[in-house]
């Protein structure tokens, strides 16, 4: 019996390239057999009942103080964030992006007035006082971008001049936080 090492290299070279050649014809040739069909895009009435359900959720699971997010689901992760700072910032960024959400898709309708006008008193009584919780952690700087965003479209929104000067005072005290905790190099992260 030829030993397996002599019996595979006996083989001229040039039959082994033909056949690993091919082998890697259909590879090479662009074609994917396990491809998957083409998704479809959605359709806007799909769209539209996405949001409106995302919508329902947020109203459904607002927090009691007009905020959202909570450590209650931490799925036994031992993730680095400090408390109580890293959860006050988690909290005030998720509130300000679904504060942005509710603004842009439920602004008008009624049954969300009182939510989103919950959520933006927590905002504004909150985020001003938001700090780090310790030099390496730097989870404020989300709550302070996000925040701003937040505080943008609800000044677009506010019609009462003392609710709009509020919004621009906490404004103005954002932009410094940011500038404050901006690293050396630049940036935030």
């Amino acid at each position: 019996m030829i030993p397996f090492r002599k019996r595979f290299f006996r083989r001229p070279p040039s039959a082994c390239l033909v056949a690993l050649s091919l082998t890697c014809l259909p590879f090479l040739a662009g074609k994917d057999e396990n491809a998957s069909l083409p998704v479809l895009p959605p359709s806007e009435v799909q769209i539209s009942k996405s949001i409106d359900r995302g919508c329902e959720f947020l109203r459904k699971i607002q927090n009691k103080d007009g905020s959202w997010g909570s450590a209650r689901q931490t799925k036994g992760l031992n993730i680095f964030a400090p408390v109580p700072g890293s959860h006050r910032a988690f909290r005030l960024a998720v509130t300000a992006l679904s504060i942005c959400a509710l603004i842009e898709n439920k602004g008008d309708d009624e049954e969300y007035i009182e939510t989103i006008r919950r959520a933006q008193d927590h905002l504004l009584e909150n985020l001003p006082n938001l700090r780090r919780a310790t030099p390496m952690a730097i989870y404020n700087v989300w709550a302070h971008s996000y925040g701003l965003q937040a505080l943008s479209r609800m000044h677009s929104t506010a019609r009462e001049s003392e609710k709009k000067q509020r919004i621009e005072e906490v404004m103005i005290q954002q932009v410094k936080m940011l500038q404050k905790y901006e690293s050396v190099d630049g940036g935030w992260g």
